[in-house]
């Protein structure tokens, strides 16, 4: 017998819990991580271990594209924060594999900005002066925000190789000593330039190092064979550890889909997840993106008040994976607004907007665009698609696109070429 009380009590805090459109899924799953305790405990024991002991570690964690990587390296921020760490990640660019040191330099910015925050500036200049020596002119002269920190503008006619690597070992030594532990992630070193793993390389078989942890994403296996294949007479001083991420099983999935939608009865949770997983096999991406479609459409609210599940059978039946999502999504957008965030997937996964612009207006003929096509509207109602992000930590005209399948799918789009 059906209790249509039970039933009118849980639809409406269903409604309650859907009335806040602005709390969006991106939010949610940043608060909450579902079958995740194993990796989020071997993740936190790795970065306690350096804090308390007087060695460094490396961290190899390795799964598909959108099984979660990320959000556990959110849970191990929180942790670091707590304990006013330094952490900062680096993103190696599918397309900005030909520029050395660029993520490594984004990293050492990082470092830079966290110990412009101590309170006594001068001490920490003058700790980092004798501990550096003159690599620190090197430096100063290769990383922004280091120049902005110590306050002075040295011009280095060095360029060699191997000063980098020396330097950048002279550098994060005094750091810990003076700042205390350090984590670096080097997120999809699956796209990373033979200099920076060089440079990578230099510091994990550098025993001297202490309080550092090096975490490095990747989803192919044979990317961490490159990490260790090392120069004769080398090998690596730090502990390692290895962590394959695998998708969330079924009850895991069930879990983040009652999360995500506010659905928390019974059948209707059931079936929901079990076509959920069917269709994505439990990649935690694809389910957030998938109910943020169905939310989108409404899809989920007819479902939670009637009876009959066609319609989201159906939906689902026409979504072989998440690039057909995204492709769903793109297609929503104005085909000037389409033609534009190809070109912006040219730039990198990060870009700026007002180079944006100025590549627009050179390409416009090509892509046949109007003149005075207005950019910022258009990343404005991307955003609202969830294509790309504001970057809040930087200036306003700093964008990255939501994941790296959208900047793949918006690449796609290209035509191909004979070379």
């Amino acid at each position: 017998m059906v209790d249509h009380e039970n039933q009118s009590r849980h639809l409406n805090r269903y409604k309650q819990a859907n009335d806040h459109p602005e709390n969006t899924e991106q939010d949610v799953c940043q608060e909450k991580i579902y079958g995740r305790s194993h990796e989020v405990s071997l993740l936190s024991l790795s970065y306690q271990r350096i804090s308390l002991q007087k060695f460094s570690e490396v961290f190899f964690l390795r799964g598909e594209i959108g099984v979660g990587k990320t959000h556990l390296l959110v849970q191990l921020q929180q942790e670091t924060l707590k304990n006013h760490a330094c952490f900062c990640v680096g993103k190696f660019d599918q397309l900005k594999r030909r520029q050395p040191f660029e993520v490594i330099i984004d990293i050492l910015d990082t470092i830079c900005h966290s110990l412009s925050q101590t309170d006594d500036l001068e001490l920490v200049r003058k700790k980092l002066r004798a501990k550096c020596g003159v690599d620190l002119d090197y430096l100063i002269s290769q990383v922004p925000k280091l120049r902005s920190l110590i306050g002075e503008n040295t011009k280095s006619t060095i360029r060699l190789f191997s000063r980098f690597k020396s330097a950048c070992r002279r550098f994060l030594k005094a750091v810990t000593a003076i700042h205390g532990p350090v984590v670096m992630v080097f997120d999809d070193l699956d796209f990373s330039d033979k200099d920076s793993l060089s440079v990578i390389q230099s510091l994990i078989t550098d025993k001297s190092l202490k309080h550092i942890l090096i975490i490095l994403t990747y989803s192919d296996e044979a990317t961490k064979g490159e990490v260790l294949d090392l120069e004769k007479g080398q090998e690596i001083e730090w502990k390692m550890t290895q962590l394959d991420i695998s998708p969330l099983r079924a009850g895991h999935t069930r879990s983040l889909v009652a999360h995500l939608t506010g659905i928390d009865f019974g059948d209707k949770i059931r079936r929901l997840s079990t076509l959920i997983f069917e269709k994505t096999h439990g990649n935690s991406y694809f389910i957030t993106e998938l109910i943020h479609e169905l939310k989108s459409e409404s899809i989920i609210d007819r479902f939670v008040e009637g009876d009959s599940h066609d319609e989201l059978i159906e939906y689902l039946n026409s979504i072989d994976s998440v690039t057909c999502l995204w492709n769903k999504r793109i297609h929503k957008l104005h085909e000037i607004d389409q033609r534009v965030l190809k070109v912006a997937s040219l730039l990198g996964f990060k870009f700026d907007g007002f180079f944006l612009e100025e590549a627009v207006k050179l390409c416009s003929n090509h892509l046949q665009l109007p003149e005075n096509t207005d950019v910022k509207s258009i990343l404005y109602r991307a955003s609202k698609q969830r294509v790309l992000r504001v970057d809040a930590d930087t200036d306003t005209s700093q964008y990255t696109f939501m994941h790296d399948v959208v900047q793949t799918y918006l690449l796609n789009l290209w035509p191909r070429t004979n070379d």
